[in-house]
């Protein structure tokens, strides 16, 4: 699918009216403020793990390393706090962790308390289902960690954070008047693996 510059455009000013008009009849004053926790996560190869599957699976191993042979070595996330009337998010808390200063489990059990202190906000992770919350999950459970609860939301296609909507984001082509699109919707860390 080709979308242009200008169509891009014109469908992101269409989804913030829907999104402002979501909420233009309720009264500021009453409203609760919305957290969102944006987390990142860089990961090291478990070579000796993937070379044991390597030699388990034989000639049907997958040729690349994937995200089960990922390890965590790096662990950031921050807080935003949208308080009712304001137009700039409060940044609530900064977190930034490596290997030489937390184990993998350190950093995932601080990443888990966070969320555990938090748990109306909705998390926006830039790899999502594919990558990052699989990786928490496997982590999880190797190193016995109890999942945090999270709300289950409605996943719905959209370039926009909203309440009940994870995060996707869009990535521009080089090339002139192109855009590529590449959605990434996260959902609850304890929905189930499919």
């Amino acid at each position: 699918m080709h979308i242009d510059n200008v169509s891009f455009e014109e469908a992101l000013e269409r989804e913030a009216r829907k999104f402002l008009g979501l909420h233009a009849g309720n009264s500021r004053a009453g409203r609760s403020p919305q957290r969102i926790i944006v987390a990142d996560f860089e990961y090291r190869w478990d070579r000796s793990r993937y070379d044991g599957y390597c030699v388990s699976e034989g000639e049907s191993a997958e040729p690349t390393i994937r995200w089960p042979f990922h390890r965590i070595a790096a662990a950031s996330w921050l807080q935003l706090r949208f308080d009712p009337g304001e137009e700039v998010p409060a940044v609530e808390s900064i977190v930034v962790l490596a290997e030489d200063e937390a184990s993998e489990q350190e950093m995932i059990a601080q990443f888990f308390e966070a969320l555990h202190l938090a748990p109306a906000a909705t998390l926006v992770t830039w790899g999502g289902e594919v990558k990052d919350l699989a990786v928490l999950r496997r982590s999880a459970g190797e190193f016995a960690l109890v999942l945090p609860h999270q709300p289950t939301t409605e996943v719905r296609t959209g370039a926009i954070v909203a309440p009940g909507v994870l995060t996707a984001w869009i990535r521009l082509a080089t090339g002139p008047r192109t855009v590529r699109r590449s959605f990434v919707i996260t959902t609850s860390l304890t929905n189930a693996w499919t």
